[in-house]
């Protein structure tokens, strides 16, 4: 139902709920955490290619590299020492995020 009131301001009960879907979500753990030169990352499952997205506490994208099941190993040595977000996005659109330490 639309309601319009004097003023032409219209009011629209009924609609469609608006929501935002479930993330599909992956669980992934990663070593060593403090990390000072190379970050290995085990999702749940490795199954195809995933995208891998390294944040600093800034949300700046510091790094970016596509993994798979043959290299799962990200090198860090170049970032600063600092508190990092790794987010991983597998093709079939499972998603997660984990935080780590550079030294």
């Amino acid at each position: 139902m639309t309601l319009i009131n004097d003023f032409e301001y219209a009011a629209v009960y009924g609609s469609e709920l608006l929501a935002i879907p479930d993330l599909k979500k992956l669980a992934i753990s990663i070593d060593p955490n403090p990390v000072q030169n190379i970050l290995r990352i085990k999702p749940d499952y490795f199954t195809g290619v995933f995208d891998v997205k390294i944040y600093d506490l800034k949300g700046r994208l510091t790094l970016t590299k596509e993994i798979d099941t043959t290299s799962n190993s990200i090198n860090v040595e170049n970032l600063e020492p600092g508190v990092y977000f790794i987010w991983l996005e597998s093709n079939q659109g499972k998603v997660d995020s984990i935080k780590f330490i550079k030294k």
